[in-house]
């Protein structure tokens, strides 16, 4: 890994140094367009030429963004998935419209940021940001409310206090499209826009986090092959002869889409089936998990006898070497070289075949890396599961304490009567913690810092004080796995509390919840499996409950253990030394 991490920042500064040369030559080349250059060192320039070249780069950087489009426009089905919250991400502009015509631009980048509503607080649910190009702000976003999912609507958004206004779609979680006229476009740029300049100006943007995610996954790539060739020099003339071969392949899937039996290996076509009919009979993988389509085990069929030729003959007496994932250098090549005739990836132009085929060998690589770290510690597949096990219930017994805490504060107001508990507190600006073993048992793969219920009330009602005796409409969420589960339409709290589950409309009444609100403190929450796999891509396991129950503890809350140690930590405070 350090050679690749390597590769990565000397490539990274070679792109950052040369990129400040590209602009620094931009400004002068402007100079001498305007006559405040001299014409005695460019006696080669062109200014066509020039344009020409901004031009391949920019489209360089547009092209991933069309093909993430392409892919959103061919899609058969409707993305239900919430929209990744915008607030705090930034997206890199690109445009071949913009190099065409705001030719006096020397700013370094354009780029569009969305705020984060937690530093630059707007009315509920709205975010505001601007964009930038022409070495300044050329727009500030009024506040907005996002769409919910992504989609190929297109969403107007006003600017400049609604002077000015744009279109934009947010097609997918990392990349948007723009359409912003011109006259926002040169708006402070101190200068007419061009008479054969387009009244409206294309954008494509992509997330900067997203950007460097797949510039890393291209160096990994490039640093793999090229420690392949180096490993093993026999084989660079054919892995030369195979991108040779690659090629002429992919200008073949341009026209043809579809793949032969015969061009697929023996594993994927079993693998394939067994999956097939694992769903035929309503059976999921044990990791819960659509893009999973097989467990990790499924594969050993295919790797017991390539795997163990491989790791006889591997050790460090041997001359073998390792990587930073304990990997063999020399037997990972051999493996990787014995599927050489496979098909390699050919980006925005798969089948759903062809996808299932690249999504399957990946994994398979993992399994036989997985297979020979285990081997190599000594370590078998059930030990291996025994770890996992353990971890898993050390989560569900410390979420049970929490779950307890609950169930004993349910039990006394069963046994109490109204008059002793009093009337139900104001539920508004509250939010009680959620714990549930059943989240824990069947969202094992979701790393959410915290799940929670949060009541407020609705954007055109006044709060009121607890002892005004009135009980006004409150609305809330719920929010699960980095994203809100599912809304909470008004309604107006119980008078008392109780045991008694209360149905609340959730999503504009399209759904429903349970929650019981016996205590100021407590409450416990009642959600279809649905609802809480809503925002998640994948569909609930087939084993999950069809209701999960979540416990809640009011955030204000302390335990009388929590309460002792602060009263003796007060009197230890007060108390002269």
């Amino acid at each position: 890994m350090s050679d690749i991490s390597e590769n990565h920042s000397s490539k990274e500064f070679q792109y950052y140094t040369m990129k400040e040369e590209r602009n620094e030559r931009k400004k002068e080349l402007r100079k001498r367009k305007t006559g405040q250059g001299s014409n005695q060192d460019y006696e080669g320039w062109s200014e066509e030429a020039e344009i020409q070249q901004e031009l391949k780069w920019e489209e360089r950087l547009v092209r991933p963004i069309k093909e993430a489009l392409t892919k959103a426009q061919q899609s058969s089905q409707t993305n239900s998935a919430p929209l990744k919250e915008l607030g705090g991400r930034h997206f890199k502009l690109s445009s071949t419209d913009h190099v065409k015509y705001c030719t006096a631009e020397t700013a370094p980048t354009r780029y569009i940021t969305f705020y984060d509503p937690e530093v630059f607080p707007t009315r509920r649910g709205k975010i505001n940001g601007h964009i930038y190009m022409v070495e300044e702000r050329i727009c500030d976003i009024d506040p907005f409310t996002p769409p919910k999912s992504p989609s190929l609507e297109v969403v107007r958004l006003n600017g400049n206090r609604g002077r000015h206004s744009f279109d934009i779609q947010f097609f997918d979680d990392h990349h948007l499209i723009l359409k912003i006229p011109k006259d926002l476009v040169f708006y402070r740029q101190g200068i007419s826009p061009p008479p054969q300049a387009p009244d409206v100006f294309t954008y494509y943007a992509e997330c900067e986090a997203h950007e460097g995610r797949r510039f890393l996954a291209k160096q990994r790539r490039e640093a793999r092959e090229k420690r392949r060739r180096s490993a093993s020099p026999a084989l660079s003339g054919a892995y030369d002869r195979l991108t040779v071969y690659r090629a002429a392949l992919k200008s073949v899937l341009v026209f043809n889409n579809t793949m032969s039996s015969r061009e697929y290996p023996a594993w994927f076509w079993r693998l394939r089936d067994l999956h097939q009919n694992r769903k035929a009979r309503g059976q999921e993988n044990r990791y819960c998990d659509s893009n999973l389509a097989v467990e990790p085990k499924d594969f050993d069929e295919d790797l017991s006898d390539c795997s163990n030729d491989s790791e006889e003959s591997c050790s460090s007496e041997k001359g073998c070497k390792y990587d930073e994932d304990d990997m063999c250098l020399k037997h990972d090549i051999d493996d990787q070289s014995s599927e050489s005739s496979d098909l390699s990836n050919v980006s925005g132009e798969s089948s759903t075949t062809e996808a299932a085929y690249y999504a399957l060998k990946e994994q398979r690589e993992e399994r036989k890396s997985q297979l020979k770290v285990w081997k190599r510690q000594g370590m078998s597949e059930r030990q291996n599961e025994s770890v996992v096990e353990e971890a898993l219930q050390h989560e569900i017994n410390v979420e049970e304490r929490e779950i307890q805490k609950v169930k004993a504060a349910l039990a006394k107001t069963e046994k109490a009567s109204k008059k002793e508990s009093g009337p139900l507190k104001s539920l508004e600006h509250r939010l009680f913690r959620l714990f549930s073993t059943d989240h824990v048992q069947y969202c094992c793969y979701a790393d959410c810092p915290t799940t929670y219920i949060e009541f407020y009330a609705p954007e055109d009602s006044s709060p009121s004080p607890d002892n005004s005796g009135r009980r006004g409409p409150v609305e809330g969420h719920v929010y699960l796995i980095f994203g809100d589960a599912c809304n909470i339409d008004p309604f107006v709290r119980p008078k008392y509390p109780s045991t008694k589950f209360h149905q609340l409309k959730v999503n504009r009444g399209r759904q429903t919840v349970d929650v019981q609100f016996f205590h100021e403190h407590f409450l416990v929450l009642r959600m279809h499996r649905d609802i809480v796999f809503s925002h998640q891509r994948i569909q609930p396991p087939m084993d999950a409950p069809q209701f999960f129950t979540y416990y809640g503890i009011g955030e204000s809350y302390k335990s009388p253990d929590d309460r002792r140690k602060e009263k003796a930590k007060r009197r230890r405070s007060a108390s002269p030394q």
